[in-house]
């Protein structure tokens, strides 16, 4: 209105300049909105930008955990089935005999984390159990019970989590069958898990406020879980959203308000191959969005105060244009107060970088956590390597022990058969003296037939390879307990003078067990100064890179024994070992990802991707050496370990 009343009372050039005036008015409140549009629609887009990539990191890393724990998760029921195997077979062989007790104290069954190891007989009673004082009850009306009386699966079963009703704790049972010689039911294998022992392995890695880690069954009971102290042990999640995405996949993510807690979380989830359970890990998205959220705030302040500071400037130009008089005070003074702003401006850009900046440490810290976290486990992931060995290293002293063994009761018999002989001389020396020659005649036929009887020629006969065996026996047991001795040093943290070639002497003893069913062992070891290493992490590498030979070469389906080929060799500042194998080699497009953590070509349960990560780490950046690959695709690989002779470099 102002302008069309300008038009009116101004001809000419009053009426131009009014025009002009309008004119600028118009861009300059055009330039604002269009400033103030920028602003916040940029920062829309940081926002969005910035939670999906928060969003993106949280799926990775609790994916990431996910299989971790998967991996935990499938060890440890693997493990508590061959004890439920073990005992299944002795009560097959032994029945009631058989003393579990006994068997723990022995080191032949571990006592955790078993809550109780029992046999049930085929009429639903406690035949045995590791109760040192035994408690007969009757278990027939138990589900454990009755899923084995009616068929044979051959499966381990697994029940829902039962309430004790005197401990008031809680427990999982896993169960399997026992067959009488003729194939009938003849009982139950009976082994009751802690689930506290999964949660304590939980705990280990912290995800931040009311994250949770979950193992529930595909019949959506709740076997273990843990958040912040909160259980839910027994949970139905049957209805729940983890279920409805493990029916469309066996491994994905998601986001879902618990039915337990009511907290909204950022899921990860894994099937478990071999058994009916599923893995979820949670972040609660207060925790996913933390430090966005944190970085939003700070924007939106600067935002709000620039926003501000646009409009006065607007406002300021409008007033400006609307005064038809100007002074050179006035001019002076605007200019002024300009220069003002832009020092408060400066200010507060400033300010909003120093937040900046402190957002940045705090995100630095957060990093520090997530490498201590996974040094821990890549710590778990060695002590397990070794675990996974022993019991190859068991069926190496069993055999031995076994003929041993075997001689032994032989042996037993044998004096056995000398006793009932000797005191047949002793009668006829005690004779002889009365010189009756019919007497002696009958007592040397009868002797004479004792030591027919009893084979003694055998027996003398068979005395020297008896012993021979024996000894040879002994010294095989000797041997394998020396090199584990030597191979595993765990807490060894400092450099030590170390011996390249019976470190991979005792490794290849070791690993024996995971090698001689796919492939044959050449040495080609070269004469080496001793080194300094922490020979107990070089030790780690060499099995490592065998194991993983030995794996490669039965991935490639092929007849017959593969090769491996260990050789060691130095120069004046490094020391070498090779290994070399023919097995199914590396994909060209994988090689360059080996020795990254977690990364893994093998199927869910048969590998957690450390263990090269782990080899990597020990050779360059604890012994500042190197670790080098070469591969073709179904010809086979060869990994070079080059070592300074003193450690660190130094």
């Amino acid at each position: 209105m102002p302008c069309m009343l300008l038009k009116r009372l101004n001809p000419g050039s009053l009426l131009s300049v009014n025009l002009t005036i309008c004119s600028t008015r118009a861009i300059i409140i055009l330039f604002g909105i269009s400033l103030l549009s920028f602003l916040w629609t940029g920062l829309y887009y940081q926002e969005q930008n910035e939670r999906q990539l928060a969003i993106a990191s949280a799926f990775k890393d609790t994916a990431n955990f996910a299989r971790a724990f998967e991996e935990h998760t499938l060890r440890t029921i693997k493990s508590i089935d061959q004890t439920v195997l073990f005992l299944k077979y002795q009560y097959e062989q032994e029945g009631r005999s058989i003393d579990i007790p006994q068997y723990i104290k022995e080191g032949r069954l571990t006592s955790q984390p078993f809550v109780l190891l029992s046999v049930i007989d085929e009429q639903g009673d406690l035949a045995v159990s590791d109760q040192v004082r035994f408690l007969p009850s009757s278990l027939e009306d138990c589900e454990n019970f009755k899923v084995h009386q009616t068929a044979d699966s051959g499966q381990l079963f697994i029940s829902k989590p039962v309430l004790g009703h005197a401990s008031g704790k809680w427990s999982l049972q896993m169960t399997r069958r026992i067959n009488k010689p003729d194939g009938s039911f003849g009982g139950v294998a009976f082994i009751s898990i802690d689930p506290g022992y999964f949660t304590k392995f939980y705990k280990q890695v912290n995800l931040g406020k009311d994250s949770t880690i979950t193992l529930v069954g595909r019949d959506g009971i709740v076997r273990a879980r843990d958040s912040g102290g909160f259980s839910a042990i027994g949970q139905d999640m049957s209805n729940s959203t983890l279920m409805e995405q493990l029916a469309v996949s066996t491994a994905g993510n998601y986001f879902s308000t618990s039915s337990i807690d009511k907290v909204k979380r950022l899921h990860s989830y894994r099937a478990l191959s071999d058994y009916p359970f599923v893995v979820s890990v949670g972040i609660s998205e207060e925790e996913v969005f933390r430090d966005v959220n944190k970085r939003l705030s700070s924007y939106y302040r600067i935002a709000g105060i620039s926003s501000v500071v646009i409009s006065i400037f607007v406002v300021i130009l409008l007033i400006i244009t609307g005064r038809q008089k100007r002074t050179e005070n006035a001019l002076k003074q605007i200019r002024d107060n300009l220069e003002l702003e832009v020092v408060r401006r400066t200010q507060e850009l400033f300010t909003a970088n120093q937040e900046l900046t402190q957002r940045n440490y705090e995100l630095t810290a957060a990093l520090e956590t997530i490498e201590n976290a996974q040094k821990r486990l890549a710590q778990q992931e060695k002590l397990a390597g070794i675990g996974q060995l022993a019991a190859g290293v068991a069926h190496e002293i069993n055999n031995p022990l076994g003929f041993v063994t075997s001689n032994i009761e032989t042996l037993e018999q044998y004096f056995s058969a000398f006793g009932s002989v000797i005191p047949q001389y002793r009668e006829l020396i005690s004779i002889l003296p009365a010189i009756d020659d019919a007497a002696v005649a009958a007592k040397l036929k009868q002797i004479a037939w004792h030591e027919k009887d009893k084979d003694l020629d055998y027996i003398l006969n068979d005395f020297s390879e008896l012993f021979k065996d024996t000894i040879e026996g002994l010294d095989r047991m000797n041997k394998i307990v020396k090199g584990m001795r030597r191979f595993s040093h765990i807490n060894q943290q400092v450099a030590e003078p170390y011996d390249l070639n019976e470190g991979l002497e005792s490794t290849l003893l070791v690993a024996q067990n995971e090698i001689r069913y796919y492939a044959s062992v050449e040495k080609r070891l070269g004469k080496l100064p001793v080194i300094e290493a922490v020979g107990s992490e070089i030790n780690q590498v060499l099995l490592n890179l065998i194991v993983n030979a030995a794996q490669a070469i039965r991935d490639k389906h092929t007849t017959g024994l593969g090769a491996i080929t260990v050789s060691t060799w130095h120069d004046e500042v490094f020391a070498y070992c090779s290994v070399q194998d023919d097995g199914a080699g590396i994909a060209p497009e994988n090689l360059n990802n080996i020795f990254n953590p977690f990364f893994t070509t093998k199927p869910v349960g048969q590998g957690s991707g450390m263990g090269l990560s782990i080899s990597y780490d020990i050779i360059a950046n604890h012994h500042k050496g190197e670790i080098l690959v070469e591969s073709g695709q179904g010809t086979g690989t060869i990994f070079i370990v080059k070592l300074p002779m003193k450690y660190g470099g130094v």
